[in-house]
């Protein structure tokens, strides 16, 4: 972004707009009410409305820009990254773009010319053809490109971090396009339904060897029929979603699976249950399901659905369960500070950074965005979220978002190098001296996080 916002009122003429949008050389135009710190974005005019919404359809140009204006329109936050503006542009089919900044005030357009004009990404170039696929046998064929861009994209980025990141859009893409493609084939859906991500696909931290965790919300009280379409269009995506490299979850959490395609009322039973009744089986339930994330279909369903469980209230008997299960894990620090190593059938050493370390970040994490009623998916969003209350201090906050940062990096990067160990490890013994000092540092931070919530939550010390 490069120029400040160009805003009108809503009652500004057509005529008006355009000749401000002439003398300042942009493309669009930020509709606000309210001056100053109190103005908010409520609409987007651009050079294609005053085509077609106004010369095409003889509108008088007297007339003001409420009347054809886009509402609601699709934004983005100043600290975002651009690959979230291009994905979201992507996406929504969209060329114009509002920045605002964390006040909600508008601070500038960002263009799909702006964007070309920075584009150094293969991955985000598949993306886009991803959403424009005209059938199956196309998405098999970009999906196979992903390792190799990849490759070179974890090349020209400082924080390797982000390939999670940007493997979440992908499998979002895919699995969008796949619904789309459904419809084409089996006509619109008969009512609304939320498609939706559990795991790390909703934290947006996906890696090339992830599987699939989805599931449909469909509203209460749909007939035979209608159960049968989203039955058909779930197994059609899972299956799909599979031949194109994102393999079928071993524990079944597929849309594919009835138990995955529930209700508003179904699934919202589903959670009061578990928190209700916080058995193991329940506890693992929750560290699954509460990481989750619409992708497609009835934004407005899954809306209600994110606002019926922020009001359900687990008791501190759950979060003491919750918290127990944290114990049933721990870093890889044995006596005197040293790494302990895992061997293979090989007699290969390794370490396994997700089940040892990341794992463990997001299980702290989730526990105390629970008790926050934090609703964010992403663990670094869930840790940003946290700032704003007392749970965590800001120290403890930032060696946890670098811990995670660190491990995520080092995981990546052994599987961009397929390294012949099991999936998500490493061999210490490659490291540099440095690297293996910074890895001891963070596990050890983990554990004192791990035992500092234990202490909070399993004792009774809230």
């Amino acid at each position: 972004m490069t120029r400040q916002a160009i805003t009108l009122t809503p009652d500004a003429s057509i005529r008006e707009c355009a000749q401000t949008m002439s003398a300042h050389r942009v493309s669009s135009i930020m509709v606000t009410l309210g001056e100053g710190k109190e103005a908010r974005l409520i609409g987007v005019v651009t050079d294609r409305d005053l085509r077609s919404r106004v010369l095409a359809e003889g509108v008088d140009p007297q007339r003001s820009i409420a009347e054809i204006m886009s509402v609601e329109p699709k934004f983005i936050f100043e600290n975002n990254r651009v690959f979230s503006a291009m994905h979201l542009m992507l996406k929504h089919n969209i060329h114009h773009l509002p920045v605002l900044n964390e006040q909600h005030q508008p601070l500038g357009m960002v263009t799909s010319t702006d964007l070309l004009r920075q584009q150094k990404s293969d991955p985000v170039q598949l993306i886009g053809r991803i959403y424009k696929a005209s059938g199956v046998a196309d998405l098999k064929r970009y999906a196979q490109e992903v390792p190799e861009l990849l490759e070179g994209f974890a090349y020209h980025i400082d924080d390797i971090s982000l390939i999670g990141k940007l493997l979440s859009g992908i499998s979002d893409a895919l699995t969008t396009r796949l619904i789309q493609l459904f419809q084409q084939r089996h006509g619109d859906a008969p009512t609304r339904f939320s498609w939706i991500c559990f795991g790390s696909q909703a934290r947006e931290e996906q890696t090339l060897h992830s599987d699939q965790d989805n599931g449909l919300l469909l509203p209460n009280d749909l007939d035979e029929s209608q159960l049968e379409y989203f039955k058909a269009m779930g197994e059609f995506v899972c299956q799909q979603l599979d031949v194109c490299g994102i393999r079928r979850c071993p524990g079944n959490i597929m849309a594919s699976n009835e138990d995955c395609r529930l209700s508003l009322n179904g699934w919202l039973h589903k959670f009061e249950r578990w928190l209700a009744s916080p058995t193991p089986e329940a506890m693992l339930n929750c560290k699954i399901f509460f990481d989750i994330r619409f992708i497609s279909g009835s934004s407005d369903l899954f809306a209600t659905f994110s606002e019926a469980l922020s009001a359900l209230k687990p008791d501190q008997l759950f979060y003491r369960a919750l918290a127990s299960e944290l114990n049933l894990n721990s870093v890889p620090i044995g006596l005197f500070n040293q790494l302990k190593t895992e061997a293979d059938a090989d007699r290969h050493k390794y370490i396994d950074l997700k089940r040892r370390g990341i794992v463990i970040i997001n299980d702290i994490v989730r526990l105390y965005a629970l008790q926050a009623n934090i609703r964010h998916a992403s663990t670094l969003e869930r840790l940003d979220a946290l700032t704003k209350t007392q749970w965590l201090s800001k120290k403890d906050i930032f060696d946890l978002k670098d811990c995670w940062r660190y491990l995520t990096q080092l995981r990546l990067r052994a599987q961009l190098d397929n390294e012949p160990l099991p999936s998500n490890c490493i061999n210490p013994d490659g490291l540099t001296s440095l690297e293996r000092h910074q890895l001891k540092e963070a596990f050890y931070l983990i554990r004192q996080a791990q035992q500092a919530a234990s202490f909070k939550f399993a004792r009774g010390s809230l």
